[in-house]
């Protein structure tokens, strides 16, 4: 354990230093190395695997192997899967296997080959789940490739069309069924016919029970299965995650792979992998709720150590392509004087929707006023959405145009298509013009939730029905723009240029020639949406269309790359016109132009409006990305691809900034330290204007509420707990010029902490919080004490400073190093590394930070570890001659240098349980 002093800034660190390239290693004679840069995140680059005993090359062709078709990074997930199934839990479940590999790197190979593997060993049914019938056909392709000729059956319809009076055909009583989550939830077609969760159960049972079942259960995409808590009420559960759980425990011998790029991106999305091992009867934690209650509140850190464990007890792997072939860069969207127009007319429209709202639910006496208002931000929230996707348009065309000039392709990716809007527009027979999805979101927030009716009487209310009216007419008068995805397709040539790959049934085009518009059906050639889209990309990738429009219904599964063995071989430009909210699909989307085997990287562009409350989206992807690359990389910072990690607002310290500025402003002060003119933009010159502004601000965004006259003044709402997420959501109401002084003011106050013992604010230094488990170290020896050199340990540049602590008594005096008695092999020998630091000793792994009161910098006290000499006391620094760079500046900051051992779930467990209070180094 190393204690410096210094600062940690995780924003601050390279792509470089949280990824390590991934090391090939030849598990089967002739493998080769992987098709692409692959990389490993630095925490689990640390942990091995442990070590591989399963005769996999007994199973697989030789072919296979030799001719590259499966890589050494391919062969190894393969390889670790099929020793994990050798293993049956405390309750006699087999063990699963979790495949968490980015999008790219292949992870349908190394199910097809799993599955070969029980095939060749006499298992003659698997069953394949996955998000999409249309991805049937990759599985084929998959098997084929590594030379497996097993029929995949396509789904529970293939299986209705084969009954027979005497059974299923012979060619679909063995074999890979493919199917999807949602084909789980649904029923038979009669009274009589069997759930299909049942028929898919009663197909892997085949003529014995489901209980001996013993083929594959591939889950697929297995992030469909989330939002599930097992103290939760069935109908807050999702239905699929429920039926994923009941087909684990219906086949409990049945070989369960996960498999997902983006397989849990919080703690209390993990409750379906319950083949993992880490929660029931003798295992480390008794239910799920106590899993997920403890890693919690541990934070972040936990995370990291939890997948670093999972991997050294050879559960899971997680690699991915390296960006290094991939450019990023976020491109801004300036607002015009027209944009900034249309936009303060759409926001005063809501700011009187919202006020009329009030009073008409007062005036109808409705009894939950309180449920109409959260579909008025919800509704808000969308609306302002679409608004700002369809002011976006310009720049995404702009960007997606420069790109067919110079020979590239670009891929403009969206999440919603705004086809309700489409459907409720008044005339479809002879359209004008290109729908407003924004129009048909307040339309339809109006009509349905707008109380116009007394509750009392059950008769219209006068004011509030004639209100609502008002409104409607006030709606139609307001220009509004068409909805984004018409607009891109529109400007880049039309349906014959673009392929569009989305999940809308119809749409308006332009008509040629004698213009007008008309409506399109997209299912007029194939019938369905998953063969449009699947013809849609295979004019893409033949080069006949150059452009494309993805949607949230295409961003899984699908590859859009650069393939040479396409005849479209441009470099992909991955613009990104409306970035998603769930980290899932924004990391499942930038992976379709990113792949394995491709002929040249892709360029992301991320399109940001020039508007204070576009932050909002670009904050909570990266505040989604930067915890899901914690859960699934062993490093926070492992997802958060190019520039996203700086756009992350929700943070600890965000958190207490914008409580702060709740309270300085509903006690009419500005912050201490916060520039005026700098905040207001030149346009305040008194604090008193200043702090009126604000406090109008926060009451049109429902933060503030006013108090009883006559005092005039305002108090923050009861509940308001300082949420960052709904700060950002509500602030796109404002005026623009009103969403750029709050949130200069936020960002202002972001810089800011209070200094101990003052109520006012002093500059902070940036910090990564970190949590220690004593109990761990102090029992369990340093797997790394048989390979450290005394001398390669890095020197400390305050060994010639006093130590800040030396007035705190040391709870560890009494504990022995756990260093001290494993002599070190190297001791006898000069260490060629005595000046470089140490190989074994990961520099890059996390710090934690310590802040001491003032009052504890500086002691007379001698320090009761004086008399215990240090293991590493009697080995000069290299570096003790240098003069310390912090020497004229003593940090209250102390940085514990804490390497993550692999260990087993026990004492995984008890790390976790260690007080944090317990911390000798923590003044309580």
């Amino acid at each position: 354990l190393l204690v410096m002093a210094g600062d940690d800034d995780e924003e601050l660190n390279s792509a470089a230093e949280v990824y390590s390239c991934f090391r090939h290693i030849e598990l089967l004679p002739g493998a080769k190395p992987h098709p692409g840069n692959v990389v490993e995140s630095d925490c689990l680059a640390t942990v091995d695997l442990p070590p591989a005993v399963f005769p996999l090359a007994d199973s697989l062709p030789s072919e296979a192997v030799t001719e590259g078709r499966l890589s050494s990074l391919q062969l190894q997930g393969v390889l670790y899967a099929c020793q994990r199934h050798q293993t049956l839990l405390p309750g006699g479940e087999r063990a699963g296997f979790f495949i968490g590999d980015a999008a790219g790197v292949g992870k349908g190979r190394q199910i097809a080959a799993i599955i070969l593997d029980s095939l060749a060993r006499g298992r003659p049914r698997h069953l394949w789940l996955s998000v999409s019938p249309d991805l049937a056909q990759d599985a084929r392709r998959d098997l084929l490739a590594i030379g497996c000729h097993a029929h995949v059956i396509d789904g529970c319809r293939q299986l209705d069309r084969s009954a027979t009076a005497f059974g299923l055909a012979k060619d679909c009583r063995e074999g890979v069924l493919f199917n999807t989550y949602a084909c789980l939830v649904s029923g038979g077609s009669g009274a009589s016919r069997k759930t299909r969760l049942e028929q898919l159960i009663d197909w892997c049972a085949g003529d014995s029970a489901p209980a001996k079942f013993d083929g594959c259960l591939v889950l697929d995409e297995c992030h469909r299965a989330k939002h599930f808590l097992p103290d939760a009420k069935e109908a807050a559960n999702s239905k699929v995650a429920a039926a994923v759980i009941e087909l684990q425990q219906r086949l409990p011998l049945a070989r369960v792979v996960y498999c997902s790029a983006t397989g849990v991106s919080e703690l209390k999305n993990l409750a379906y992998m319950t083949r993992l091992g880490l929660w029931g009867p003798s295992r480390p934690f008794a239910s799920f709720q106590d899993f997920r209650g403890l890693l919690e509140r541990r934070g972040l850190a936990a995370a990291e150590m939890l997948a670093a464990e999972l991997k050294a007890t050879g559960v899971y792997v997680a690699r991915g392509l390296s960006f290094r072939d991939a450019e990023f860069a976020i491109v801004d969207a300036p607002l015009t004087a027209g944009d900034i127009a249309l936009y303060d007319s759409a926001a005063a429209l809501w700011r009187r929707i919202h006020s009329s709202l009030l009073r008409a639910c007062s005036l109808c006496r409705v009894r939950s006023p309180g449920q109409h208002l959260r579909s008025y931000w919800s509704a808000h929230q969308r609306f302002f959405l679409q608004l700002c996707l369809s002011l976006r348009v310009p720049a995404v065309l702009a960007e997606a145009k420069r790109a067919l000039d110079i020979g590239l392709c670009p891929v403009l990716g969206l999440q919603s298509t705004g086809e309700a809007g489409l459907h409720a527009s008044a005339d479809l027979q002879s359209p004008s013009g290109f729908v407003s999805v924004c129009r048909h979101v307040c339309r339809q927030f109006l009509l349905s939730h707008f109380p116009a009716v007394s509750t009392l009487t059950g008769q219209p209310e006068t004011w509030s029905s004639g209100e609502r009216q008002r409104l409607l007419d006030e709606l139609e008068a307001c220009e509004l723009p068409a909805g984004g995805l018409d607009l891109l397709i529109d400007g880049l040539g039309g349906p014959d240029d673009v392929a569009e790959m989305t999940g809308r049934r119809s749409r308006i085009i332009r008509c040629e020639g004698r213009g007008g518009f008309r409506l399109e059906s997209r299912y007029a050639e194939s019938g369905d949406a998953q063969s449009v889209n699947a013809s849609e990309r295979q004019r893409f990738m033949a080069g006949q269309k150059l452009a494309a429009v993805i949607s949230d219904a295409a961003s899984t599964g699908i590859s859009l790359h650069a393939d040479p063995g396409c005849a479209n071989t441009r470099r992909r430009v991955h613009v990104t016109a409306e970035l998603p909210w769930s980290a899932e699909k924004a990391v499942q989307q930038l992976g379709r132009t990113h792949r394995s085997g491709q002929s040249s990287g892709p360029v992301y562009r991320l399109v940001c409006l020039d508007l204070a409350g576009e932050r909002r989206f670009c904050s909570g992807v990266a505040k989604r990305l930067q915890t899901l690359g914690a859960l699934t990389k062993a490093d926070r910072r492992a997802a958060l691809v190019g520039d996203l990690g700086h756009l992350n607002c929700d943070t600890g310290r965000g958190r207490a900034a914008l409580r702060r500025l709740y309270q300085y402003t509903a006690a009419g002060r500005l912050l201490r330290g916060v520039s005026l003119p700098e905040v207001f933009d030149g346009e305040v010159s008194t604090e008193q204007e200043g702090v009126r502004r604000l406090q109008a601000c926060l009451l049109d965004m429902d933060i503030f509420e006013r108090l009883a006259e006559p005092s005039g003044k305002c108090r923050l709402r009861d509940g308001e707990t300082g949420s960052v997420n709904r700060f950002l959501n509500r602030l796109l109401g404002l005026l623009v010029a009103e969403q750029a002084c709050l949130f200069r003011y936020f960002l202002a106050a972001c810089g800011l902490e209070p200094a101990p013992g003052f109520g006012e604010l002093l500059p902070f230094p940036p910090m990564l919080p970190f949590p220690v488990f004593p109990s761990y170290l102090s029992s369990h020896p340093s797997p790394l004490s048989s390979h450290l050199s005394p001398q390669s340990f890095h020197p400390s540049p305050l060994s010639s400073h006093p130590s800040p602590l030396s007035s705190h008594p040391s709870p560890l005096s009494s504990h022995p190093s756990p260093l001290s008695s494993h002599p070190s092999p190297l001791s006898s020998h000069p260490s060629p590394l005595s000046s470089h630091p140490s190989p074994y000793l990961p520099t890059h792994l996390p710090y934690l930070p310590i802040h001491l009161p003032s009052s504890h910098q500086h002691s007379s006290h001698p320090s009761p570890l004086s008399s215990h000499p240090s293991p590493l006391s009697s080995h000069p620094s290299p570096l003790s001659s240098h003069p310390s760079p912090l020497s004229s500046h003593p940090s209250p900051y102390l940085l514990i240098h804490l390497p993550i051992f692999p260990s087993i779930p026990s004492v995984f467990k008890s790390c976790l349980n260690s007080s944090i209070s317990s911390i000798p180094f923590l003044p309580v």
